[in-house]
């Protein structure tokens, strides 16, 4: 269930074990995310987290932690466990 306490249509099925999770760009019905630039919106918000934390510049390219592809024509985002369990948030000390 979501907060709203509607039923989810789409259940997250995540190893403990895992170094990488696949976000897909397809909703519960087959359609494609909208906007189509989706992928690359969300890896450039997460550009400042990476290892050492943000630095000058550090907007400019993609988080080796959250990386936008395309897989057999469906745009996806790989992100790293690494991103989950780091200390080098944006604006805080390690």
């Amino acid at each position: 269930m979501d907060n709203c306490g509607a039923p989810s249509p789409i259940q997250l099925m995540i190893s403990p074990s895992a170094k990488e999770v696949f976000i897909q760009g397809i909703t519960s019905d087959g359609r494609t995310f909208r906007p189509s630039d989706w992928a690359e919106r969300l890896a450039g918000v997460m550009s400042s987290f990476r290892p050492g934390g943000a630095t000058p510049g550090s907007h400019l390219s993609y988080s080796p932690w959250c990386v936008p592809t395309n897989i057999n024509g469906v745009k996806c985002v790989v992100v790293m466990s690494t991103c989950a369990s780091t200390t080098s948030w944006p604006g805080t000390s390690s």
